[in-house]
């Protein structure tokens, strides 16, 4: 790529900013014409700046920074730069005409006094907020639209003539017309009303409409589903493996209607198994550059939000001739592989295949089962000795891949149960049965034996890559750690993923598992999308990618398109290869983006519902356990899973410094400190919905201590008098990416 080279060049550490004709010669770039118009794109957002004699650099040649901006409700910002160790801090009279989201130059300036790294903006480079979501203000001839996200800290202003009908309270999405600039503020118009705040459906709503997801779909994307057959054609059963007479299940929740993986096994001559993954055959319908493969690159993936489900692809997909429904014919692509009797692949077939689910089974179902239900076990008589031989091969792959050094985190979920009016009525925890496991551990040998075919083979495609914990994070890590007594080995290279697995399994039962596990996966590197194979660090697999959720997940789609493209002996032609390189890199890069957004967006969901179950509890008391500590407050989880704060200004008991790197606050005078794993009793003072924001207050102390608190002990006041606390834990959240929390 031309744009990659000019920045390596300029990315040498004895880089002077120079000449057009010098950058030419250095990068060796031949097209000049390309080169020009590369470079002059760059200048034009910033990534390169041009000095007055002509001469080119980076940014930080000419002594700016380069960044996004992320706002505050108060009023000051942080400038937020690529691989920085740390983010800048923007002070609200050095905000210039800047928004939460755009991206600026800035330059540092000094602060008396202060430790913060302070700049100032100087230009913004882009606008990064087109449309956002607000309370209307109205007032007779004009109203102001106050932006739902916090970080948002101007109002916008709105003229009469674009009211859009709106009343004072309703929820709109608003257009902005006209930037701010030094003498004016922000201006909009308002473009939908959502309706009345506290209307059902409209919270969430704010929050699709906050991160631009869309949740309808184009009319052109609509017709083209609409002439899809509702059956199988028999149009290439000669390209395609019959598998109809083997014996096939589903295992999914009750409530699943996108069912994208069945599962058959059987025990060879031998001694083997014989696994089969079969995946619906996506890629068979939404054939490439036509209007649904467009819509489906632009979402990426499925959003499941709390009180519904924003899907890839129209329903009558991906519920419908997609989905493999039990009692039908679906097309498939199906991984069929031959294990051991220690659980190692001794062969395997990627093909094209028919194939017909006789039992659509859920996970409580099969789990009753291998509990010994006797009425399911009667219902599913034929199923029992499959199902028994599936949890035997599924407990052979999960040691195998402990083993090699793969990290189970242990950090409980659960889930908002909403009523008829989808208001939070019970926050439930969500076990992780064998029934899950099994699934996890076939989704995941079937997507690692995918990967690998694709690396061997030398096939263009996309790999779900955990790249190795950066060393600035880890050495955080590790001086956490300490305060609790624990170590994570070091080695020659850095720690391996089994020195993470070490301590998860020393933590577990106590009541910092879950918080020290949390800090450990935020330690890791974010999994993303890559056309290149560089490992997965959490799973300790040297080969992975997604291939078992086409439905819900473009990269996987795109996995079925290039096994489709080699199927039966085809070979990519030269000519090809480069353009599909080429493509992969631009699928990573959307693909990674939107798995961002439609995580925070599932996240936001749960935290807002969660915020407004706990209105029902405002001044009641509850025992928890500390999950952080920062410079304001400390957060505190209840057994239920909701987490508030503890605000700094709350503790009038005593002044608190912040120890940063160990976590903690300590008590100038009492000593007293609060650690992660530190068990306290709170009272609820506060719950903001549209803020997703819960407030608690201290009305117990824990025991001094310098390390870790006992185990379900907790003092009031400090007092020698012990109360049990009952801390439940909740089971294992999967590294693997294989199945999403609810469908």
């Amino acid at each position: 790529m031309i744009k990659e080279k000019i920045l390596a060049v300029m990315q040498e550490p004895k880089y002077q900013p120079t000449d057009l004709d010098s950058i030419l010669a250095a990068t060796k770039i031949e097209d000049y014409a390309e080169f020009t118009s590369v470079l002059k794109d760059a200048v034009s957002k910033g990534e390169i700046l041009q000095s007055k004699k002509g001469r080119y650099g980076l940014p930080v040649h000419f002594g700016y920074i380069r960044g996004r901006v992320i706002g505050n409700s108060k009023g000051f910002a942080f400038l937020n730069v690529e691989e920085a160790e740390r983010d800048y801090f923007i002070p609200a009279s050095k905000m210039g005409t800047a928004l939460h989201g755009d991206i600026v130059l800035a330059k540092e300036v000094s602060a008396s006094g202060s430790r913060k790294l302070e700049v100032e903006v100087t230009k913004v480079l882009e606008r990064n907020t087109q449309t956002l979501v607000g309370t209307f203000a109205k007032q007779k001839q004009y109203g102001f639209v106050i932006p739902s996200n916090g970080r948002y800290a101007k109002d916008i202003y709105v003229s009469a003539a674009h009211f859009l009908g709106a009343e004072n309270g309703d929820k709109v999405v608003l257009e902005i017309i006209s930037f701010p600039t030094e003498n004016s503020g922000p201006e909009g118009k308002i473009i939908e009303v959502l309706g009345k705040t506290g209307d059902r459906g409209v919270d969430i709503l704010t929050i699709v409409r906050e991160l631009n997801i869309q949740d309808e779909f184009p009319q052109a994307v609509l017709q083209e589903a609409a002439i899809i057959p509702e059956k199988i054609v028999y149009l290439e059963l000669d390209q395609r493996k019959d598998l109809r007479k083997q014996l096939m299940m589903t295992i999914d929740g009750e409530d699943t209607k996108d069912i994208d993986d069945a599962i058959s096994l059987s025990l060879l001559a031998n001694g083997n198994y014989q696994l089969g993954v079969h995946i619906a055959d996506v890629s068979y319908y939404v054939k490439e550059e036509t209007p649904l493969d467009k819509e489906a690159f632009a979402r990426a993936t499925s959003v499941y939000l709390v009180d519904r489900v924003i899907p890839m692809l129209p329903p009558k997909l991906s519920n419908g001739i997609c989905s493999l429904n039990a009692g039908e014919d679906r097309y498939a692509m199906s991984c069929i592989m031959e294990l051991d009797q220690i659980g190692k692949l001794i062969a395997y077939e990627l093909t094209p295949s028919l194939i017909h689910v006789d039992f659509r089974m859920t996970y409580s179902k099969v789990t009753k089962i291998l509990a010994k239900d006797q009425e399911l076990i009667h219902e599913y008589e034929s199923l029992v000795t499959i199902i028994s031989l599936m949890q035997d091969l599924a407990m052979l792959l999960r040691k195998k891949r402990l083993q090699r050094g793969s990290i189970d985190f242990n950090i409980p979920e659960s889930k908002v149960e909403l009523d008829s009016q989808g208001r939070a009525i019970q926050i439930i925890p969500r076990t992780r049965t064998v029934a899950d496991q099994i699934i996890e551990e076939f989704m995941l040998i079937a997507n690692e034996t995918v990967a690998e075919h694709f690396f061997w083979q030398e096939i263009p495609g996309l790999y779900r890559v955990h790249e190795e914990p950066k060393a600035e994070k880890i050495e955080n890590l590790r001086t956490l750690l300490a305060v609790f007594g624990l170590q994570l080995n070091k080695g020659s290279n850095g720690p391996k993923p089994s020195d993470y697995q070490v301590l998860i399994e020393k933590m577990q039962g106590t009541t910092q598992e879950k918080t020290i596990s949390t800090i450990m996966l935020r330690s890791l590197q974010h999994a993303r999308y890559s056309e290149e194979n560089l490992g997965h660090f959490g799973l300790a697999a040297k080969y992975y990618c997604h291939f078992t959720s086409p439905i819900r997940r473009y990269p996987d789609l795109i996995v079925h398109r290039m096994l489709r493209l080699v199927a039966n002996g085809k070979e990519i032609k030269l000519s090809q290869r480069a353009e599909l390189e080429e493509k992969m890199q631009r699928f990573a890069r959307q693909s990674s983006l939107q798995e961002k957004i439609a995580e925070t967006a599932e996240r936001d969901s749960v935290d807002l519902k969660k915020a407004e179950y706990m209105l029902q509890f405002i001044n009641t008391e509850f025992s928890g356990v500390v999950s952080g500590i920062t410079s304001f407050g400390m957060y505190v989880e209840l057994e239920n899973s909701v987490e508030g704060l503890v605000r700094l200004a709350s503790l009038t008991d005593d002044e608190y410094d912040y120890i940063q790197e160990k976590m903690q606050l300590i008590g100038r005078k009492n000593k007293r400190c609060y650690t992660i794993g530190t068990v306290v009793k709170i009272k609820v003072t506060g719950a903001n919905v549209e803020a997703k924001q819960i407030d608690f207050e201290l009305v117990g102390m824990p025991l001094i201590k310098k390390n870790i608190i006992p185990k379900k002990k907790y003092v009031e006041n400090s007092q020698p008098r012990q109360k049990k606390l009952k801390i439940e834990h909740g089971k294992t959240k999967s590294m693997s990416g294989t199945r999403k929390k609810h469908k």
